[in-house]
């Protein structure tokens, strides 16, 4: 099956059935990926919430370190 397409012919983005894009371009040095296995939602806790909103709401979500933002336990050191 095809995925479907989201954008312009400039913009274009790949999203999962249930809305999750395939890849991120984090526009951040250093960046923690989650430990094998683990599922972005579960190291990253404003991830979903992120695309959800379609990108408007959290948009801090791989940078803001405040409580409540990443389970520290589940993001590779």
């Amino acid at each position: 099956m095809t995925p479907p397409i989201r954008g312009d012919k400039v913009d274009v983005y790949y999203l999962s059935s249930d809305r999750f894009p395939w890849a991120l371009d984090i526009p951040a040095a250093g960046f923690n990926y989650p430990c094998e296995s683990v599922n972005i939602n579960n190291a990253y806790l404003k991830f979903g919430a992120w695309v959800n909103s379609g990108g408007t709401a959290y948009s801090d979500w791989y940078s803001n370190t405040v409580q409540g933002y990443r389970n520290t336990e589940n993001i590779f050191p």
